[in-house]
């Protein structure tokens, strides 16, 4: 999870927001994919090999923006990260 500071609109951004998102204009939709077809790109996903190099990059990285670690204990935690993150991937604090 990340903030991002986002800035208000211009007045004339504004205004074109509202244009875009209020009325009774009615959207044409087309069928990009039908159902079977996401399960088939799902198996397809699943079929792609992920090297341990790779594997092992992506655990440091959600780790290391852990507030809590473990027995690896709070001194893992570099001075930045506990500046800048209030918490990483997984579960919110106090959730369950």
């Amino acid at each position: 999870m990340f903030f991002l500071h986002v800035a208000y609109p211009e007045h004339e951004e504004e205004l074109e927001v509202m244009r875009r998102t209020t009325g009774n204009l009615q959207s044409e939709l087309q069928i990009v994919l039908h159902g079977e077809d996401i399960l088939k790109i799902q198996r397809l996903v699943r079929d792609i090999s992920c090297p341990d190099h790779v594997a092992e990059y992506a655990i440091r990285m959600a780790r290391m923006s852990r507030l809590e670690r473990g027995k690896e204990g709070d001194k893992a935690i570099p001075d930045f990260i506990r500046q800048y993150v209030e918490w990483g991937p997984g579960l919110a604090p106090g959730s369950t």
